[in-house]
Order: structure tokens, then sequence, then C-alpha cells
């Protein structure tokens, strides 16, 4: 699901944007209609993927990772602030 509400996420898992597949995911893309924003989705067809029974693989964040979202300009800088700021101040 691509950028839902908190409150209709449906699961507490993120894609952080490093991704292989295998070329089964050409078909998957093929077949998917625009989604939002009106662009065709990579999370639509990766759905599309796990439903059709193909593999589909995570590799969860260790304990004291966090996932920054940089998905536009306000969380871009949010996370730029986070991680180079400490670096700035020092």
């Amino acid at each position: 699901m691509e950028k839902p509400e908190p409150a209709e996420a449906p699961s507490n898992m993120a894609i952080c944007g490093r991704y292989i597949f295998s070329p089964a995911i050409f078909a998957h893309l093929a077949k998917q209609g625009p989604g939002t924003g009106g662009e065709i989705q990579l999370t639509d067809a990766m759905a599309s993927l796990a439903r059709s029974g193909k593999p589909v693989y995570a590799c969860p964040l260790e304990e004291r990772e966090r996932r920054l979202d940089v998905g536009n300009l306000e969380t871009y800088y949010r996370a730029v602030v986070e991680v180079a700021g400490p670096l700035l101040e020092g």
C-alpha cells in the first residue's frame, strides 16, 4: 500500500527502496493500472506477486535501527537534520 495514513496501514511493515526481484515482477507490473498519484506502483505489483503465490522476502530492521521517510521535501529535510544535525554541532 503506497503511503497509507497510519490508521489505514495494513501492517507495521515498510519498504525502504532496495529491491531484488525475480523476472516475474515484470508481468505483474504490466498488469497494473494507475495507482496512487496516477502512477503504476511497484508496491501494487509486489502485492500481486505475493497473491499469486510467489515468494516476496523482507529483511527486518535491527532492534535499534529506525526508518526515515524521505518521500517528500519535508520528511527529507527532517531526516537530514536528524542524521547530519549532530555532526554539524560537534
